[in-house]
């Protein structure tokens, strides 16, 4: 739930308190209150991203260094891994439970042994998260609602 606190102050402050997320403003103008939500998410996201791809990275045997990452807005992706190894993780993702966030990181990690969706990509996923499928059901069903501003 988003809380707008109307303020004299020049502050431009954004918290999660409790359930809702606090946002001051001196003028309630909606596309200020909408950027810095969204640039709350996306500092978010860089940080949590991080700290589970680093953690993923270290347990996963095929990965040796924690890779790149960067942040992009997707219509249609949760995730993709450049050729070059790059994993771009859609900041939305943040919204989502960590079960399904790291089976998106994993599935991005799984194209540094198998760089497409061949049946040996589909056995290493199977193999490393088993509910994978559960996971990619629920982002489904949730896709509309966490991509909606």
């Amino acid at each position: 739930m988003l809380k707008v606190v109307t303020t004299d102050q020049p502050a431009k402050l954004v918290r999660l308190r409790g359930n809702k997320l606090e946002v001051h403003s001196r003028t309630g103008n909606a596309d200020d209150i909408r950027g810095r939500v969204r640039g709350w998410y996306r500092t978010k996201a860089r940080d949590y991203f991080a700290s589970r791809l680093a953690h993923l990275s270290d347990v996963l045997p095929w990965i040796s260094d924690v890779p790149q990452f960067r942040l992009l807005e997707m219509a249609k992706q949760w995730g993709s891994c450049s050729p070059t190894g790059q994993i771009i993780l859609n900041p939305h993702l943040v919204k989502t439970p960590r079960q399904c966030i790291d089976y998106v990181i994993v599935h991005e990690l799984a194209h540094h042994r198998h760089h497409d969706h061949s049946p040996e990509f589909f056995r290493l996923l199977d193999t490393t998260v088993p509910s994978w499928r559960c996971h990619k059901l629920v982002l489904d069903r949730m896709v509309e609602v966490v991509m909606n501003e």
